[in-house]
């Protein structure tokens, strides 16, 4: 565990001293910041790890937001992992020609 200040920390994931996946969390939120792995080390469970060990270090219920609803891969994963859609967010462009 990497601590990020007073307000987070991030755990990281190294196979064979490569980095290959890392989550950040705001403890201040109890929210996921950001969480990635690299395509090569996807579906070898270190997203699941990296979340195992950040459940393992809290109490409480966690959340995570922003999260592209164009990214089926994501939202699989985290439906994989009991993490239940609340809200749905709805990007909204303005093109200003000027």
């Amino acid at each position: 565990m990497v601590n990020l200040g007073t307000d987070a920390f991030c755990f990281i994931a190294y196979l064979e001293a490569q980095l290959c996946g890392y989550v950040v969390f705001n403890k201040k939120a109890n929210r996921i910041m950001q969480i990635a792995v690299k395509k090569q080390f996807r579906n070898q469970l270190i997203g699941s790890t990296l979340l195992h060990h950040l459940q393992n270090s809290l109490s409480g219920p966690i959340s995570i937001i922003n999260v592209d609803s164009n990214f089926n891969a994501m939202l699989h994963f985290l439906e994989k992992q009991n993490l239940k859609k609340s809200i749905t967010q709805v990007e909204m462009r303005l093109n200003l020609n000027y």
